[in-house]
């Protein structure tokens, strides 16, 4: 990869001809532009902890409430198409998914009432 937040200075570079835009540029995908920026092995250990971590954990509550794990898949699908790569929305909801899975476990030894 280029380097976490070095996509946009190094597009230039690797472009096979000119795009007729100037300024900053990002990947149009929260799966490409980690990819491009970590490299493979950084880009395997980001999907592996964020996503799979998240619906690893929305299965878990599956049963509970489904919409979980149709908010996380359609989040996903939706970041194909968007660079959510650097906001927080993504991780807020893995956030929340994972505290709901915490939450499960307490209950489920009688920590919480």
């Amino acid at each position: 990869g280029v380097g976490i937040g070095e996509f946009s200075n190094n597009f230039e570079l690797y472009a096979t001809e000119f795009a007729g835009e100037y300024g900053h540029r990002t990947a149009h995908s929260s799966w490409i532009l980690p990819w491009g920026e970590l490299g493979p092995i950084g880009f395997l250990l980001f999907f592996m902890c964020c996503f799979i971590g998240g619906f690893k954990n929305a299965k878990i509550l599956f049963d509970d409430d489904p919409t979980w794990m149709y908010t996380i898949a359609s989040y996903g699908t939706a970041i194909s198409f968007l660079s959510h790569t650097y906001l927080v929305f993504p991780y807020v909801l893995i956030a929340i998914i994972t505290a709901g899975v915490s939450i499960k476990n307490s209950e489920s030894k009688g920590l919480v009432a």
